[in-house]
């Protein structure tokens, strides 16, 4: 078993403020990366609903043949026109 000594009065207030630095730019990426997240999941999610890409252009319209074969299953009433959309799990 390994013991572990930490004798505070030979940390210098040099460490102490680096340790301090270390932890607030952890939290702030923290922050940052979580902000970004939440912006990219609006987008994404934005995107779906228009059914378009990020940048605005509209995806391609369903194949025939798709329609034909999304009108023959038993997928949810909103689902059967949607691009991309089929049984949900690829927004959910």
């Amino acid at each position: 078993m390994a013991n572990l000594e930490v004798n505070l009065d030979r940390l210098t207030s040099d460490t102490i403020l680096r340790a301090a630095a270390l932890r607030l730019d952890r939290a702030a990426k923290t922050t940052i990366y979580r902000a970004w997240a939440n912006y990219l999941e609006g987008e994404i999610v934005s995107a779906f609903a228009a059914e378009r890409a990020p940048n605005g252009q509209a995806w391609d319209a369903l194949k025939p043949a798709t329609v034909r074969r999304k009108r023959n299953r038993k997928t949810s009433p909103r689902s059967k026109n949607k691009i991309l959309q089929d049984t949900g799990t690829l927004i959910a």
